[in-house]
């Protein structure tokens, strides 16, 4: 089954789909957060992926092998959010 994993604080609502993916997931956010940054990182905490978010919805391509990531944003007044993407 995919589902739509959706986290949220105070000032950020983020949702990554689809969840489990293949390989290619897809970051939306409510509100803007353009040029705020996304890192994506590994079970042993190694960045596989960062840069910023170029709009609302923005697609990332999780290059590595199968397992759990997790995905962290970085507003731009270091408000952060993470949220867990399993690939398969």
């Amino acid at each position: 089954a995919t589902t739509v994993y959706e986290s949220t604080n105070d000032d950020i609502t983020l949702k990554v789909y689809p969840n489990p993916t293949s390989g290619t997931i897809t970051l939306s956010t409510k509100g803007t957060l353009n040029g705020s940054n996304f890192i994506v990182r590994n079970l042993l905490g190694q960045n596989v992926a960062e840069g910023f978010l170029q709009s609302n919805k923005q697609t990332i391509e999780l290059d590595g092998e199968k397992g759990i990531y997790f995905i962290e944003v970085i507003s731009k007044d270091d408000t952060k959010t993470v949220t867990k993407v399993i690939k398969n």
